[in-house]
């Protein structure tokens, strides 16, 4: 039987410092196109060139006021329209048109029953 000889895996050190040199090479460029469409594109926003939001105070508190998130508002009364998506009714009984609740009826359609 013949031997074969192994050789270690081992990546030259010329070619993984080019590799990484190519690599950070294109992240620089990459880095200064993207510095110059955005100076392109102020200067198209702005042509003076001033920001003078930059200038602007402090937002000053106002008196009396209240500054909160959200404020929790009670529950509404249930009304008349509530009622009549929550409960089974006639509509008009000589023609015989019925409502029914609307959580049943959105059950009826999802499972495919016709009227």
């Amino acid at each position: 039987m013949s031997q074969v000889h192994e050789e270690e895996d081992v990546v030259p050190a010329p070619l993984a410092l080019k590799i990484v040199g190519a690599v950070l090479a294109i992240g620089v460029a990459l880095c200064l196109v993207a510095w110059l469409v955005l100076r392109v594109r102020e200067s198209q926003l702005r042509p003076s060139r001033q920001f003078l939001e930059r200038e602007l105070p402090a937002p000053h508190r106002v008196a009396e006021i209240r500054e909160e998130p959200f404020v929790v508002l009670p529950p509404l009364p249930e009304s008349e329209d509530d009622t009549a998506l929550t409960s089974y009714g006639w509509v008009d009984k000589s023609q015989g048109i019925a409502r029914i609740p609307i959580d049943r009826a959105m059950d009826l359609v999802v499972q495919g029953v016709r009227p």
